[in-house]
């Protein structure tokens, strides 16, 4: 217990400091194909038309992956909302729509401009207060068929994915002997974390068995 309250160095810093530590990045392989995504530009849409074949007629180009060519799984924190590539609508603008596995990282990205992509764009709830308003179109069409993650503990509706009910009792009584009570209301962006380490994963398959490599 004699190190609470001490200020104790982080055993990894010094590697950090000193640029010696070994990151998922820094990992690679002979003969290792890049990969590429192409991504949404719009905040909400339906995907008109998605072809890929002159990218997979490209030099170099191993593999091009949509939602056509994988099961209809969905995954997710809290909600099993999302599927790994955008499957007839768009959600966001970042949204993965295709991937694309070539020898050279160059390679790939050439092929992800080639693919050619047409989206009706549809309207984009982009707050919370245009999302929960009554007359707000439904983000996920099929949001009763999703399975939460974390069981069934958080009512959900419409837009709202999970929602979080606490009545302890006795709230109001101390808000009455309060001396004071200040109101207000506050917003603020998202908060994330800054990493040191990209994001990227190193994926090896070897004498019957994988392997991966990820921050």
């Amino acid at each position: 217990m004699s190190v609470i309250g001490a200020s104790v160095a982080r055993a990894d810093g010094p590697a950090k400091v000193r640029g010696e530590t070994i990151y998922a990045f820094d990992y690679d392989e002979p003969g290792s194909i890049r990969g590429a995504l192409l991504r949404s530009p719009s905040a909400a849409g339906r995907i008109v038309r998605l072809d890929a074949s002159k990218a997979k007629a490209m030099p170099g180009v191993r593999a091009v992956l949509s939602a056509a060519d994988l099961p209809q799984t969905l995954g997710g924190w809290s909600m099993r909302d999302t599927s790994l590539f955008a499957r007839d609508v768009v959600r966001y603008v970042g949204e993965p729509i295709a991937a694309v596995a070539a020898d050279r990282l160059d390679q790939a990205r050439a092929a992800v401009a080639a693919i050619e992509l047409e989206i009706e764009e549809t309207e984009a709830l982009c707050d919370v207060q245009s999302a929960i308003a009554p007359d707000a179109p439904l983000i996920h069409p099929d949001w009763q068929s999703y399975e939460p993650a974390m069981g069934a503990d958080f009512p959900r509706r419409g837009n709202i994915a999970a929602e979080c009910i606490a009545d302890p009792g006795g709230i109001e009584a101390e808000f009455e002997r309060a001396h004071l009570v200040v109101e207000d209301e506050f917003v603020s962006q998202r908060q994330y974390q800054g990493f040191m380490e990209p994001k990227s994963a190193l994926g090896i398959y070897r004498d019957g068995r994988y392997i991966a490599h990820t921050g």
